[in-house]
């Protein structure tokens, strides 16, 4: 994912920025776009850090992959693919919400070039899979329509949406950790699309979301909580645990 930052003007005071939703763009001026990604960091779940994390998380999980391809459990050609190549640190960057009061930015960690971007695509592809199953899914308003359309609403009942507030930012890594290794253990096509084991993949994904800086105006920042919109593995762990949160809400 590039930065989504196109500057109008060579004095950088006006900047162009794709919407948070649909295909609309939003016109902000650079100041007020500084402002609002600062504010955004400042009262988030982020912690300032005295020193870049790079190196020291680039050589635990080179040590972690190397000794999967020792053990067998990784074969050279996906071990090349996924070991770390790069050493400059995630950044972050805002995309607006056009469509709410005060146009807030959504915040974006971009993991291309990253030390760990190659092993969490891989992770996600080998989870993908995983997700969608639920009974209470539906996959688009189509779908939507053909479930509800049988249905009747008493006088006694309402229809209820629920939306999860900056969901990424709130799953809970243990949990979502946990329902990704229980639909690991009970895949039964896991093995045409990894040699590694549900807990060595639980293992590596746990790395993965805790891995989580970013650089911002040359200082470093760690996410205490949740997971970064725009690590590849980052969507496919927030459906798998809301899918296994509303299974334990519905059988309630």
């Amino acid at each position: 994912m590039r930065d989504a930052l196109k500057c109008l003007k060579e004095d950088d005071s006006i900047m162009v920025l794709p919407a948070d939703e649909g295909r609309a763009s939003a016109v902000m001026d650079t100041s007020t776009y500084h402002a609002k990604i600062s504010s955004l960091i400042e009262n988030g779940p982020y912690q300032l850090l005295s020193k870049d994390p790079t190196d020291r998380l680039t050589r635990k999980l080179s040590e972690k992959l190397l000794t999967l391809k020792r053990s067998g459990h990784l074969t050279e050609a996906v071990y090349n693919k996924i070991r770390p190549r790069h050493t400059q640190p995630p950044r972050i960057y805002g995309l607006p919400k056009i469509h709410n009061a005060d146009v807030p930015l959504r915040p974006i960690v971009s993991y291309v070039n990253t030390f760990a971007h190659d092993l969490s695509a891989y992770l996600g592809n080998i989870l993908s899979p995983l997700t969608g199953s639920s009974d209470f899914t539906v996959n688009n308003s189509a779908h939507f329509v053909s479930t509800t359309s049988s249905e009747t609403i008493l006088d006694n009942e309402i229809m209820v949406s629920f939306d999860v507030e900056s969901l990424f930012t709130n799953v809970p890594i243990d949990a979502a950790v946990e329902a990704a290794l229980q639909k690991l253990e009970n895949d039964p096509s896991l093995a045409d699309r990894t040699t590694l084991t549900p807990a060595q993949i639980a293992d590596l994904l746990n790395f993965v979301l805790r891995s989580t800086y970013f650089q911002h105006n040359g200082s470093i920042y760690e996410q205490r909580e949740g997971t970064a919109m725009g690590s590849p593995v980052s969507a496919v762990i927030a459906n798998l645990y809301m899918e296994s949160f509303e299974e334990q809400a519905i059988a309630t």
